[in-house]
């Protein structure tokens, strides 16, 4: 993943986010789950945008499940800081998508953590992953 360089270089999603007190912990920095919970909050948000989310959804009607997350916390954040989470798909399969994230401190400009996912289209009743709609694959597509 490149991370270095302009911000966003490469990530066309933006969720911005400010660190609150109950997300640092004894050491006083922002603690590592945290981080996986803004990851959460940005996918959530493209999603909406991307028209595979609605805030009519019901849990039951999802599409989609998480195979894999990871992160690499790069600079220690504290509370009041305020970070941007930059988002793009990097890539689109039959059955699946993968989304990079990378997050950034505003005001240096630091990267500070970089991580991703893979989401798999499922249907639930059947329990059986499922091919990505057309309508899926434009919609991911304004986030390549």
């Amino acid at each position: 993943m490149e991370i270095e360089g302009t911000r966003g270089n490469g990530h066309p999603h933006r969720h911005r986010v400010k660190v609150r007190f109950h997300q640092c912990d004894h050491a006083g920095h922002t603690n590592n789950v945290a981080y996986m919970a803004f990851l959460e909050a940005a996918r959530e948000e493209l999603l909406y945008e991307v028209g595979m989310l609605e805030p009519s959804t019901e849990l039951a009607r999802l599409r989609f499940t998480t195979a894999r997350v990871w992160i690499d916390y790069l600079a220690e954040t504290y509370f009041g800081d305020v970070l941007d989470v930059l988002t793009r798909v990097s890539r689109t399969g039959n059955r699946s998508f993968e989304l990079e994230h990378v997050i950034v401190r505003d005001g240096d400009e630091k990267t500070v953590a970089k991580g991703g996912c893979v989401l798999v289209c499922f249907d639930y009743a059947s329990r059986k992953a499922v091919p990505l709609t057309d309508k899926d694959r434009s919609g991911l597509r304004k986030f390549m």
